[in-house]
């Protein structure tokens, strides 16, 4: 590899990003890097692979941010209450369709099929 190329080819970038080309190729489908095309090859321009290195360095030179309070829950659940003593009435439940529906008797079970007998076999003539 050159140290005065301006383009690197996939290979090359891959060694100098230390990355194998399926992670390279990863990369450029996400959109984060973008290939100069000539003719059929695929290079890169090593500006931009200098730049995507910085980038990297900055997100990992941030100071990390405190983790975040987990929001309070909005009124949806109801407080609990203290139990009484006395039990209400309760309504008579309202019956489902599968109880209204009157019950049909079953279908009978099938009867396995006899085994017929073997036919004999003809007369052998020898």
């Amino acid at each position: 590899m050159e140290e005065t190329s301006r383009l690197l080819t996939v290979k090359e970038t891959c060694k100098y990003l230390r990355i194998s080309p399926p992670t390279l190729y990863r990369m450029i489908e996400r959109g984060e890097m973008v290939p100069v095309k000539i003719g059929k090859r695929t290079l890169f321009e090593r500006k931009d692979l200098d730049m995507l290195i910085d980038a990297a360095k900055g997100a990992l030179s941030k100071k990390p941010q405190p983790p975040r309070r987990p929001r309070k829950e909005a009124a949806t659940k109801p407080k609990a209450r203290a139990k009484s003593t006395v039990e209400p009435e309760r309504q008579p439940e309202a019956k489902t369709q599968l109880e209204t529906t009157p019950q049909t008797e079953p279908k009978p079970k099938r009867q396995p099929k006899e085994k017929s007998k073997p036919k004999p076999e003809p007369d052998r003539l020898f």
